[in-house]
């Protein structure tokens, strides 16, 4: 089980960009939607790692 956001994110998109296996077929099983799956792929790809953490948006309170 993952302890965080980022170690959760990298559990289904390593698997993706090392080609073993489809995005599509990731979706089907990921609890997380494919759209999300897609934009942590493509911040994976643009950034690497560190840049598929959350990171809080200014004048945002939650």
């Amino acid at each position: 089980m993952a302890k965080t956001i980022k170690e959760e994110r990298l559990r289904w998109v390593l698997p993706i960009i090392s080609g073993e296996v489809r995005l599509v077929d990731v979706a089907k099983v990921c609890p997380h939607g494919k759209r999300s799956l897609e934009r942590w792929v493509a911040t994976y790809k643009l950034g690497g790692e560190d840049a598929i953490e959350t990171h809080a948006l200014p004048g945002v309170v939650l």
